[in-house]
């Protein structure tokens, strides 16, 4: 009796063993697993960035849209619905900001651009990020990767030189061939390089017209469910620089915003310093 006792309690020890030992061993296989998937995340975006800026530096690049000013961008009435959205926002409020209380605020890597082809109506780019921490909204976003875009990218001559009644005009600048490659750069919207850190708000595609919304599917495969555009891409939207994140607009240089700042501030208490890009 005694001795089955003892097998008794000798197997029951051998099977928390196991079972120990089993988690360890699992959880030390999630942790190679997760350190893999970093090591390779890593590799993806010095082998896409390289790959992006050899198409660039094939073709010419040429300012699009064409401002006086970067901060024209900013003063004009049809880019300053966000900053009439936050005029008077007080320290205090910031917590509950339409900003960061009612939107979907993300701190984001850049992990690809893709050229958006035959977009007629200012050239985009697709942008796939990786979201490290939603600041606000939408939760289930972090750890995931989704869609957006940035404007301006590769594209051709046609799709900027071009008038309202179809007149190409792209030979008063040199472009005597329609197709030829070019790159828009948006003078007020720095394009950020693949592997960049930034923060900015993002709207849920369903918001956006139906009509869009079916030319996004049929076209680029864009949908609700992976694709969410940034709300104000001259206004709404940082980029880590030296340790902190900035403005991407440069011609907040010029003009300064109270409430901009303000948020900017909040976003940078918000981030854990990773140490300088």
């Amino acid at each position: 009796m005694k001795y089955t006792m003892i097998k008794k309690i000798m197997a029951y020890l051998i099977i928390i063993f196991c079972t120990v030992f089993t988690c360890a061993c699992s959880k030390q296989s999630q942790k190679l697993s997760n350190s893999e998937g970093e090591s390779s995340f890593k590799s993806e975006i010095k082998s896409n960035k390289k790959e992006w800026n050899i198409k660039v530096k094939r073709v010419p690049i040429v300012n699009y849209p064409k401002l006086d000013s970067t901060s024209e961008s900013i003063k004009n009435d049809h880019f300053n619905s966000s900053l009439q959205l936050i005029k008077g926002l007080k320290d205090s409020d910031l917590d509950n900001a339409t900003f960061f209380k009612k939107s979907i605020v993300i701190n984001a890597t850049i992990v690809n651009f893709e050229e958006m082809k035959d977009k007629a109506i200012g050239p985009t780019t697709e942008v796939t990020i990786l979201v490290n921490k939603v600041l606000s909204g939408k939760k289930s976003l972090e750890g995931r990767t989704i869609k957006t875009e940035f404007g301006g990218g590769l594209t051709k001559a046609k799709y900027i030189y071009t008038d309202v009644e179809g007149n190409y005009y792209g030979n008063y600048y040199g472009y005597d061939d329609p197709n030829t490659r070019l790159f828009a750069n948006d003078p007020a919207f720095p394009m950020p390089k693949i592997g960049s850190k930034i923060v900015t708000q993002v709207v849920n595609f369903s918001t956006i017209s139906k009509g869009q919304q079916r030319n996004y599917k049929a076209k680029y495969k864009l949908t609700s469910k992976n694709f969410y555009p940034i709300k104000d891409p001259y206004v709404l939207f940082w980029i880590k620089n030296k340790g902190g994140y900035r403005l991407n607009n440069p011609g907040f240089k010029d003009v300064q915003n109270d409430e901009v700042n303000k948020i900017t501030k909040k976003i940078n208490t918000m981030i854990p310093k990773e140490g300088k890009e």
